[in-house]
């Protein structure tokens, strides 16, 4: 026998798969890469190209301390050598928080040159559902250009009244239907309840986790579910085998038996 519960519930984006880039100086943004939303990125894509004076600066700074460093190799001035060994740390530490990659540091260093442009690189891959900057605009430090989400996998939210709370269980499969693909059957994993009931609606938000390696699903579209729960012989509902084990709050379908770190 099972226990059949039906609720609605709206797609949302994946809350641990976006990323907010912004501005990590003030600027002008001389050329985009990527100059639409919707756009489908991967990790390391280059997204917005930025003049910024500040930056042109910070490498001269760099430029200066590899020169007083070099001048240091002929001499035995131990207290000169820590201090320009500190300083010349000190800024590359200072242009690695301006954005310059590891690997752009040593090129500069490489040939002696600074780069008049920040290019800035996406973080992930997914697709890009927002974006705050066009070619010309001056930034300030903070300000947002983009926004970028990775749609695999996608998280539904259910609507789970105060009366069927107790028959929700966490690793509980889903049966979803949508409205833009009648017929089809998606499946999904219950992978977090909310701690607390919202009083207007005296309903309990829960999470389930769905896979969209196609992107099929979009954020927003509207869901039907169906949770069929299984009863034991005494009539409360069977085990998910969840229990007493750990799962990574930023993984959610990572499930271990000890705690530990996260393979992801």
């Amino acid at each position: 026998l099972v226990k059949e519960i039906r609720a609605v519930g709206k797609l949302d984006y994946n809350e641990s798969r976006v990323e907010y880039i912004t501005a990590r100086v003030a600027g002008r943004a001389d050329r985009l890469y990527v100059d639409f939303t919707g756009v489908d990125v991967k990790k390391g894509d280059h997204l917005v190209e930025l003049y910024s004076p500040n930056l042109l600066v910070a490498q001269n700074e760099l430029l200066m301390a590899l020169a007083a460093a070099h001048r240091l190799q002929s001499t035995t001035r131990p207290v000169d050598d820590q201090f320009t060994r500190t300083n010349l740390k000190a800024v590359r530490e200072k242009l690695l928080r301006l954005g310059i990659l590891p690997e752009q540091i040593e090129q500069i260093e490489k040939t002696r040159q600074a780069r008049t442009h920040l290019t800035i690189f996406a973080p992930l891959a997914g697709t890009v559902i927002e974006k705050q900057v066009r070619v010309g605009q001056y930034v300030e430090e903070g300000d947002l250009l983009y926004r970028i989400a990775e749609l695999d996998p996608i998280w539904l939210y259910l609507d789970i009244y105060e009366y069927d709370i107790g028959w929700i269980e966490y690793g509980q499969s889903v049966k979803v239907a949508l409205e833009a693909f009648p017929g089809e059957v998606f499946h999904g994993v219950v992978t977090f309840i909310d701690p607390f009931l919202e009083d207007k609606t005296r309903a309990v938000k829960v999470r389930v986790n769905l896979k969209n390696p196609d992107r099929r699903l979009k954020p927003a579209m509207y869901a039907s579910t169906t949770i069929r729960v299984p009863l034991r012989s005494d009539g409360t509902p069977q085990p998910t085998g969840y229990a007493g084990k750990y799962s990574c709050p930023m993984h959610p379908e990572v499930v271990r038996d000890n705690e530990g770190n996260c393979p992801v």
